[in-house]
């Protein structure tokens, strides 16, 4: 059964209930993707000559991270509403302060950070000056995502480093002392074990979308468990910093404002709503033309956008055009559907292959017998064991385990390893 077209007017939120199947309403609606902002700080909590932890949401006063007057700016970038002072780094000993920049843990998806920094005369030779917590307690070499510094000629070098056992990635870039720099570093949460990677984005232009690639990132390490904390960081022989406008959001968009608009990009506007077999297909216009998009989906309107899964990604059309079919699932009263705008697309998904083959085994009557296979590609990933090709054994695991084996357990084994874009087929132990 088709719905009629469901047409919305241009505007920053595009919103139109439309009924497309008996019992089900969409809602659709088109957000610039500034919407999932978390944090935005122009340091307004103390007065000039405070420590900065003195007075929340700043915890954990130290003297040596100060409440000064003043403000930075950088071309092109929105200041906050409120501007405040600035957050001065000593650098004389050691000390921290840190805050929330949500209320509560993030442990999925992507957080984007961005901050104006200045060094204000010579650098130390090195340190760790901020970075994202799961608590409050900043190490440098534990932390999941921290920013180190290097001095470098009469400049000094930025890196990015992740949680334990890593090394500190640098970019390249020698940046200049009493000079406004603009700062975006990234964490994004993986599938698997070891897969989060941390990314160090140096002076970005704000309003426009995030670069292909960053400065420096790094993928080893431990990963977060969540991340709910930033912090500042002095320590002896530091020098002085400067630190001002902290932003803290899930996409690009959301810690990158230009000057003049809080959503410099076009919105677009969906003009039809079908549910085929397939799925829902969306289709509109005035789309930023090559950018990407997501479709988002929801049985509760009033949850936050930020936590509404994604069940597509998507890029307009050299014209702005869009045209998708997403998935809707059966036996639901609603669902909602929302596109979001800006950031980045994840890499496609990659079928299975086939990493360690399983191996052949002899084994005595009333041993066990234990089979395994590698195999790698997009989570999760299925197994199926079978026996002589056709019976099924086992569970839907990479390992295979026979207790207490008869001879009606001897013959050819393989496993099918499957996910949402292929199959692969192990040899035969």
């Amino acid at each position: 059964m088709t719905a009629s077209s469901c047409f919305s007017p241009a505007g920053k939120i595009v919103s139109t209930s439309c009924k497309v199947a008996v019992g089900v309403s969409v809602l659709l609606a088109v957000f610039s993707s500034r919407a999932a902002l978390f944090m935005e700080d122009a340091i307004t909590n103390a007065a000039p000559g405070s420590n900065l932890g003195s007075t929340a949401p700043w915890g954990n006063s130290s003297g040596q991270i100060k409440v000064v007057a003043g403000s930075l700016t950088f071309t092109g970038l929105l200041s906050p509403t409120n501007t405040g002072n600035l957050a001065n780094i000593l650098g004389t000993a050691g000390g921290s302060s840190y805050r929330a920049f949500t209320g509560s843990t993030v442990s999925s998806g992507s957080i984007y950070c961005s901050f104006l920094i200045q060094c204000a005369g010579a650098p130390g030779s090195s340190g760790y000056l901020t970075g994202l917590l799961p608590s409050t307690s900043p190490n440098g070499s534990s932390d999941a995502l921290a920013v180190y510094f290097s001095a470098s000629g009469s400049g000094y070098q930025l890196g990015i480093h992740k949680g334990s056992g890593a090394s500190t990635t640098n970019a390249a870039t020698i940046l200049a002392t009493n000079v406004t720099h603009f700062i975006v570093v990234k964490y994004t949460f993986g599938a698997g074990t070891g897969d989060d990677e941390v990314s160090l984005y140096l002076n970005p232009v704000p309003g426009t979308v995030e670069p292909a690639a960053p400065n420096a990132s790094q993928a080893g390490g431990t990963d977060a468990t969540g991340l709910q904390y930033i912090y500042l960081k002095s320590s002896g022989g530091y020098g002085v910093w400067n630190f001002d406008t902290l932003r803290a959001g899930t996409t690009w968009a959301d810690v990158t404002p230009s000057t003049g608009s809080t959503n410099s990009s076009p919105v677009p506007v969906i003009t039809q709503a079908r549910l085929v077999p397939q799925g829902l297909i969306l289709r509109g216009t005035n789309g930023t033309p090559d950018s990407v998009y997501q479709v988002l989906t929801s049985t509760n309107l009033a949850l936050a956008a930020s936590n509404w899964p994604a069940v597509g990604n998507y890029s307009f059309d050299v014209n702005g055009n869009f045209d998708s079919t997403n998935p809707v699932t059966p036996g639901l009263a609603r669902q909602f559907f929302r596109l979001l705008v800006g950031g980045t697309n994840p890499p496609p998904a990659t079928a299975p292959s086939i990493t360690n083959q399983p191996q052949s085994l002899t084994v005595a009557v009333g041993a066990n017998a234990n089979f395994s296979v590698g195999a790698n590609g997009t989570a999760p990933l299925a197994y199926f064991w079978s026996l002589n090709t056709n019976t099924p054994v086992g569970g839907n695991s990479s390992t295979l385990s026979l207790v207490n084996v008869t001879t009606n357990d001897a013959g050819s084994y393989r496993v099918v390893v499957s996910n949402s874009v292929g199959t692969a087929t192990s040899s035969v132990a």
